[in-house]
This record gives C-alpha cells, structure tokens and sequence, in this order.
C-alpha cells in the first residue's frame, strides 16, 4: 500500500466514525501535532480520534497527495483551513502535523 493510499484508508475509517479502525494505522509511537497540543502514541492519539469523530464530517472530500516525501490534505470546517501533513513508514503513520490556515 502507497503512503497515499495510507492516508487515504485513514480518512475513509475516520470519515466513518470507526476509530478502532483509524488508529490501527498510526505506529505504537506515533506522535500528533496538532493546535490542540501535542499527542504522543496511540492511546494519546485515540482520545484525539474519538473528539473528531464527533464533529460532523467535511463537506467536501479530503483528497491526500504526495509532496516532497509527505503526504498533505487540506480540509475546511467551521473552524477554517487545515493542513495536515504525514509521515508514513512502513505502511503506517509515524507523525501527523496539523496545522490551520492554507
């Protein structure tokens, strides 16, 4: 499975409300950056997942591409523009910066 196709299968599980499934594709030491501060490992970064899956979803779909050896989503919510940029090893993600604004 590509990186993209990671992120990918992340959102779609996200986008679902299955957490349980969405985290299966973070490393055990996976670390979130987010504006919400830090989360580091998976047990910090499902307590994150299950608050977003509480939101409503995007309207729009979340398209991830790869870009210089990262794979980056733009998404819009009530909040504004998010960037999200991952990093995947190994078929799994190993960080996730967020950050708001374009």
């Amino acid at each position: 499975m590509s990186d993209v196709e990671v992120v990918e299968n992340f959102f779609a599980a996200l986008h679902a409300k299955d957490v349980d499934k969405a985290i299966g594709y973070f490393a055990e030491d996976a670390v979130v950056e987010s504006p919400m501060g830090p989360q580091k490992g998976k047990e910090q970064i499902l307590k994150g997942l299950r608050m977003m899956s509480s939101m409503p979803a995007p309207k729009e779909p979340i398209v991830p591409e790869a870009v210089e050896g990262a794979v980056v989503a733009k998404t819009k919510s009530p909040m504004g523009t998010f960037t999200m940029t991952f990093t995947v090893a190994d078929g799994l993600i190993t960080k996730q910066a967020v950050k708001m604004g374009g």
